[in-house]
């Protein structure tokens, strides 16, 4: 049996999240895969291919079937789809402004193009093409990575709002547990002088 990395589990669960939901909202609609080809302009194998969880559609036509089914971008990662991630806002492609919200992401929360290209498991290149908007651009299933890291929803990143209070912290984890052994000698000593004095107390009042 063949044993999977953490990449390739990722994706695999991500495929399967995004077949389920594109299934169900297609059925809801009432719209047959050939329907949904002629309206995005593709091949009804294609669409197949999403239904059977084999691919993800480019950006492009992913945010045009979301307007299609009228559902959040959120609404097809979802495992239990809630119905505030149904309701929406048209999106529109925007080649340029999806360049510029991961270029804001990455320099607010001080990555550099390696540490992206180490979260999606690509290399820094790839990420240095995405942010000028003009070449490729990164598959949905990267940008749901990348706005979970960030705590951004994909429909924020996708209406192109920057979120002004957010910043994500990237704290080592030796760092994270030296102060939690800081912290947690600090309240035992405190402790520790409490009952301390508690205890002198006590005895005084004896005496």
């Amino acid at each position: 049996m063949k044993k999977f990395n953490d990449e390739e589990i990722e994706l695999l669960y991500n495929l399967d999240l995004f077949s389920v939901n594109f299934a169900r909202f297609r059925n809801e609609h009432k719209l047959s895969q050939v329907v949904i080809a002629n309206k995005l302009e593709i091949t009804k194998q294609a669409v197949s291919k999403w239904e059977r969880g084999k691919s993800f559609p480019d950006l492009h036509r992913y945010l045009s079937l979301c307007n299609l089914f009228e559902c959040s971008v959120d609404a097809m990662f979802e495992e239990n789809t809630k119905l505030n991630l149904r309701y929406y806002n048209p999106y529109y492609y925007d080649k340029k402004k999806i360049a510029d919200m991961l270029r804001f992401l990455r320099e607010r929360n001080r990555f550099s193009q390696a540490d992206i290209a180490k979260l999606v498991y690509l290399t820094p290149p790839i990420v240095a093409i995405w942010e000028t908007g003009e070449d490729a651009l990164p598959t949905i299933d990267n940008i749901k990575k990348i706005c979970d890291t960030f705590n951004i929803t994909m429909d924020d990143f996708f209406h192109y709002r920057k979120p002004e209070t957010y910043r994500y912290v990237n704290i080592d984890k030796k760092i994270i547990k030296a102060l939690f052994w800081v912290f947690g000698i600090t309240f035992l000593l405190i402790l520790i002088l409490v009952v301390t004095l508690n205890f002198i107390s006590k005895l005084n009042g004896n005496l």
